[in-house]
């Protein structure tokens, strides 16, 4: 059973890189604000939380997407698998602080079964043979 939890991922006034969000589940997608000013956003990545890269596709172009404010993107699980600690960047210093919305996948355990009865349920009265 999956389960989805938004955590947030907030670019300052006056900034380009957000908050750092730890991708414990699989990325699924990220919610715009509705006040963005700017084109779009590329990210960035970490497997340890110390040292972060730009993130780019195999042909050599930036993993990124166009913000459309007050919108959301899906994120394919190709990439979304693939990362655990991320920051969005921003393609322009926002004017007032920006907080996007993560949506994270994260495996759930599955419902418990109800335990099985060790003797069949009667569910009936039994009827007595006529003679």
């Amino acid at each position: 059973m999956t389960t989805f939890v938004t955590n947030p991922a907030q670019i300052q006034a006056g900034e380009t890189e957000s908050s750092v969000v730890d991708c414990g589940g699989d990325l699924a997608a990220i919610i715009f604000p509705d006040d963005w000013n700017g084109e779009g956003i590329k990210f960035q990545v970490s497997a340890d939380n110390i040292d972060y890269c730009d993130l780019y596709y195999l042909d050599g172009h930036d993993v990124g997407v166009a913000v459309k404010p007050g919108g959301a993107v899906i994120v394919s699980p190709d990439i979304g698998r693939a990362i655990r600690f991320l920051r969005l960047i921003s393609n322009v210093e926002q004017t007032d602080d920006r907080v996007f919305g993560v949506v994270l996948a994260v495996a759930g355990t599955a419902p418990a079964r109800a335990a099985r009865r060790k003797t069949p349920r009667k569910t009936a009265k039994s009827r007595r043979k006529h003679r």
